[in-house]
């Protein structure tokens, strides 16, 4: 089982009317997932695969020794190893907020 997060809109962890929002979270299998993602299944909103606090070592478990956990590239970079690894799946519709260097919020769309 994964954990799938839906939104209404694309939305995900914004400011909706003056409210901060996350969006739901469902679980499902990998292959139900999939089948949202390849137009299969039906479903209402926009799904993704995006969890915090390291999705990958909970959920993906199966992949780690395809990986690099330790992420020498990133440690090397930072100065110090990561305490999680997140692994997103998104899907066409999403949009995601960022906060660019000089602290201004953009809108990220993945589609």
């Amino acid at each position: 089982m994964v954990t799938v997060a839906v939104t209404p809109d694309g939305y995900a962890d914004a400011v909706r009317e003056g409210v901060f929002v996350t969006p739901a979270e469902r679980q499902m299998t990998m292959s139900q997932f999939l089948d949202i993602i390849d137009h299969k299944t039906p479903t209402n909103g926009v799904v993704y695969i995006q969890k915090q606090n390291s999705n990958f070592t909970d959920e993906f478990r199966e992949l780690s020794d395809d990986v690099d956990l330790q992420m020498t590239w990133a440690t090397k970079a930072f100065g110090n190893h990561s305490d999680s690894f997140i692994m997103p799946l998104l899907a066409r519709g999403l949009v995601d907020i960022l906060k660019n260097k000089a602290g201004v919020i953009q809108a990220a769309n993945s589609s």
